[in-house]
């Protein structure tokens, strides 16, 4: 009976850390974020520019052929 009680205290603690990490990444999201104000062709021009595809490049064709960290 005991080791149940400590075992679900653990569990517990273990739940509460997990927890506390979240809120805190959740913070720091929200704390990374940057405002800016744009006029209307300003804005166009940075949707057109979000939207737009990368410049091809030999550095972007190395990176894109590369194999990711989980597959090494």
């Amino acid at each position: 009976m005991a080791g149940q009680a400590r075992s679900d205290r653990s569990a517990s603690a273990h739940k509460d850390d997990v927890v506390q990490i979240r809120g805190v990444t959740e913070v720091e999201a929200i704390l990374d974020q940057h405002s800016f104000i744009l006029d209307a062709p300003q804005h166009e021009q940075f949707l057109a520019t979000l939207d737009a595809s990368p410049v091809p490049s030999s550095q972007l064709e190395k990176l894109m052929k590369r194999d990711p960290l989980w597959n090494r």
